[in-house]
């Protein structure tokens, strides 16, 4: 196992252990307290946990070679895990926005603001120590999967600190005239969060999607090869080169269809070509597969 895939383990067993520590404290102080938003946080908790453990799995199949069922490796699974995170997150944004709008329909509810308050700092506290210590470690992985994991914990922090900042006003106000509030604050603003975080598991299914259907990636991917083999037509004698790229978890496959100037190629001129487009193509991203087609 190389040191990019132990560093992915070693992020997604402190993601794992973090969510199921949550998990239980939020189904359990959801139970305690009868709030529908911490067992709603929980829940989402437990859920995060599962995918990881998931995760790990697939992080070992990633690390691990090809196979004659799946010659080109197992890249696709962490494309497709990312796609059921995206679902599982958006889903989860879905559910928290159905829940409240019900809970308010059904005229609020009581808070019992000393146990939520306490329940909702020990949950925010874990939710960033988690999402800071994976973010860290993905500087270094540059893993989708982390990336992914980390969104998650993000947005689960944020919606416990919303409930958070709901109890605090609830403390404000409920002994004033607007008191009548505090049966609905936290409803609302987990709502309203609930809607503005609703774009990154978008995203992360429509990139997902792109890349399971073997569509070409955004131009961030290609712009730092075209920079990188542009200079190479004329060193290798190229009337053209075209690029095409499909990129499916951290592997990209690059394409590279050839014309060379004149009406004779040598073999050897053909093979120092591909070698030179090769070595400009891996120092651009190290899991680059690069395959030379010659345009006569």
């Amino acid at each position: 196992m190389n040191r990019r895939s132990i560093i992915e383990f070693r992020a997604l067993k402190i993601s794992m252990t973090g969510a199921f520590l949550l998990a239980v404290w939020g189904v359990g102080m959801g139970i305690y307290t009868s709030s529908g938003a911490i067992m709603l946080d929980g829940l989402f908790n437990l859920i995060s946990a599962c995918m990881t453990l998931l995760s790990l799995k697939v992080t070992e199949l990633i690390a691990g070679k090809e196979s004659k069922q799946f010659p080109l490796g197992f890249f696709a699974f962490e494309t497709m895990f990312v796609l059921v995170k995206g679902i599982s997150i958006l889903i989860l944004i879905i559910l928290a926005v159905y829940f409240n709008i019900r809970v308010m329909l059904a005229g609020g509810h009581e808070p019992q603001l000393g146990m939520m308050t306490f329940y909702v700092l020990i949950a925010v506290c874990g939710c960033f120590y988690v999402y800071y210590n994976v973010r860290r470690k993905n500087c270094e992985a540059k893993s989708e999967i982390l990336e992914a994991e980390g969104k998650g914990w993000l947005f689960n922090g944020l919606i416990s600190l919303a409930i958070g900042i709901a109890f605090v006003l609830a403390m404000f106000i409920q002994h004033t005239s607007l008191g009548w509030l505090c049966r609905y604050v936290d409803q609302i603003l987990v709502i309203l969060l609930s809607l503005v975080l609703i774009k990154d598991p978008v995203i992360l299914i429509l990139n997902s999607l792109r890349e399971l259907l073997l569509g070409a990636p955004g131009e961030e991917y290609l712009k730092p090869y075209c920079k990188a083999l542009e200079p190479l037509k004329d060193r290798l004698a190229l009337a053209e080169m075209q690029l095409e790229i499909i990129k499916t978890g951290r592997r990209i496959w690059l394409t590279a269809t050839i014309t060379p100037k004149g009406d004779k190629l040598l073999l050897k001129d053909y093979l120092r070509q591909e070698a030179a487009i090769k070595g400009a193509a891996s120092d651009v991203y190290d899991n680059t597969f690069t395959t030379v087609v010659l345009k006569p």
